[in-house]
Parts: structure tokens; sequence; C-alpha cells
């Protein structure tokens, strides 16, 4: 298991900024997905429905984890904005 540490209000953001171009198409499920590629340094944040794509990159506060890529389903990203809430984010601390 994969266990890393980042920024709240950075994870937030990048949330908030691919939901809305992740795919709603019941035919073509690749597309819903929202895809956490984790390396070394940075979660990179992604999401397309083949005509708009977003991107965003979170930083990673620790360097204990694994190189892997992670998809969630749109209303999985969803709950982790419930979790992480913008009130509760003050400054960007880690969790």
């Amino acid at each position: 298991m994969t266990s890393l540490t980042v920024g709240t209000a950075d994870l937030r953001q990048a949330l908030t900024a691919v939901l809305p171009h992740a795919g709603v198409d019941k035919d073509l499920p690749e597309y819903n997905r929202v895809r956490f590629t984790i390396d070394r340094e940075h979660v990179t944040v992604a999401a397309t429905d083949r005509i708009t794509m977003a991107l965003a990159i979170v930083s990673i506060w620790d360097s204990g984890h694994e190189e892997c890529v992670v998809e969630l389903l749109p209303h999985d990203a969803k709950k982790l904005l419930t979790v992480f809430n913008a009130s509760a984010s003050k400054g960007d601390d880690p969790e």
C-alpha cells in the first residue's frame, strides 16, 4: 500500500480544477476517471472527456512512497472534496 502526505489545500485546488473535465459518457467509461500519477516529488491529477482536458500538480511533502498511478471515479473524487473542505484548509497543512 502506498501512502503519501500532500497539502490539503493543494489537493483540493487540483481536484476542483480537473473534475469538470472528467467524462460522463456511459458508452465510454474509460474516460469517467480522475487519474493521479504519483512520482517522487509530485502528484499529477488529470481528467478528460475527449474534448477537453485538465491537468494539475500537487506537491508531495514526504518521500516514503512508491511511484504509481491511481484512478478514481468522479463520484469518489467529489467525496474527497467533502473530506477536505475549504473552511478546514487554512493554509496548506499536510494530511
